[in-house]
């Protein structure tokens, strides 16, 4: 009886551990920049095949090698064609769920560019930029940043009377964000921490304390990058290939003899991560998607964005390839067994993640001037289920 062994290429950590062994400290921004660019270029993929990742989060961009900043994007157990997405569907988990998944409007790719602004957001500041426990907190949030959604996509959302009301006493009656009492009273759910919010602008005093290497126009350029990955609208927010083309990434604000220091820095890191074209197999089954990036890779449902040479990041577009079919392999081969190899894989990794945990118990210990990075990471990586 012949059985199939799927075997995975082992990866280093995700984003979330990294951030977690680190203490949850904000990233200097010359790495978000390789890791932005890296995810831009996946995205930009994933949208010219009309696919939407769906689960955009910390724990689902991982490093290749250890200390390297070459990622991949991994885990399409909720990818589909964007054409397929339902209006009103629960998508997502809270933290990096999209205002229109909230509010029940249309979606599309741009729920994934949202997910991924709150992931570079979250490496900026060590700390997620709105409170998660409830939809209604990350909507009370993302209002006290940006404001109210406009008028058209609130009369459209099918659950905006969940978190907002209408003010009828008003000559011209319009939207107002239901308080905590009020939200709590016509919901039943009760909140917690529904005053931490991000100010975007104050991290860029906290990073000039942070780090020598520092440049006032690259934080202004993240920063407009930034808002633009966090558009409420998603029909105006920025596309992959937009950002791109971005200042942040092509660097183009980093010219003069004043910047010749930083720029180097961020140019050298930016060379070893080495992108190359992504390619995506637009006839495979969309849960085995891979991407290949040379011979000797193996096989992989994750989207390779590790190896290139980021000058043509810009001109570069993804490109069609046939992946080649799986074959089957006999558990009881006389070379190897792939089953008991799988196994013995994946009692190393159970071991290795006890470690993690570990260490994570030590640093919720210590206590972090931010939130308990326990219950941080539980927010953060729950699962993510989709119902309609």
């Amino acid at each position: 009886m012949w059985e199939i062994c799927l075997v995975y290429e082992i990866l280093e950590e995700n984003l979330l551990d990294r951030m977690s062994r680190n203490n949850l400290e904000p990233v200097h921004l010359c790495k978000i920049r390789a890791l932005a660019q890296q995810m831009f270029q996946a995205l930009s993929g994933l949208k010219s095949s009309g696919v939407v990742h769906g689960d955009i989060k910390l724990d689902n961009i991982m490093f290749v090698e250890e200390e390297s900043l070459k990622i991949k994007l991994i885990d399409f157990g909720l990818a589909r064609k964007a054409k397929e997405l339902v209006t009103g569907s629960n998508i997502q988990i809270t933290p990096f769920r999209a205002p229109e998944v909230i509010l029940g409007l249309p979606m599309d790719e741009s729920i994934d560019m949202w997910a991924l602004g709150v992931v570079l957001a979250t490496v900026y500041r060590g700390d997620l930029p709105f409170p998660c426990d409830t939809e209604y907190q990350t909507i009370r949030g993302m209002v006290q940043i940006f404001g109210l959604p406009e008028e058209e996509l609130l009369n459209a959302g099918e659950y905006t009377e969940y978190f907002f009301s209408r003010d009828e006493d008003r000559l011209d009656p319009c939207w107002k964000l239901k308080t905590p009492d009020e939200f709590t009273q016509s919901s039943g759910e009760q909140l917690e921490d529904v005053d931490h919010v991000a100010d975007l602008d104050a991290m860029i005093e906290i990073h000039q304390e942070l780090f020598d290497l520092y440049d006032d126009d690259d934080h202004r350029a993240f920063n407009n990058l930034l808002k633009r990955l966090l558009e409420v609208n998603p029909k105006k927010r920025i596309t992959p290939s937009q950002a791109l083309a971005h200042d942040f990434i092509t660097m183009r604000h980093l010219s003069g003899e004043n910047k010749a220091s930083y720029a180097a820095t961020a140019e050298n890191i930016m060379r070893k991560i080495q992108l190359e074209d992504v390619k995506v197999d637009l006839a495979a089954p969309l849960n085995t998607s891979s991407v290949e990036s040379s011979d000797e890779d193996q096989e992989t449902p994750v989207l390779d964005v590790s190896t290139a040479d980021t000058t043509d990041i810009n001109e570069a577009s993804p490109a069609a390839a046939e992946s080649e079919p799986t074959t089957p392999s006999s558990c009881s081969s006389s070379r190897s067994n792939p089953c008991e190899e799988l196994i013995t894989q994946k009692k190393m990794d159970m071991a290795e993640e006890q470690k993690i945990d570990k260490v994570k118990e030590n640093i919720s210990a210590r206590g972090n001037k931010k939130q308990n990075p326990s219950k941080w990471k539980q927010s953060m990586s729950g699962p993510c289920t989709e119902t309609s």
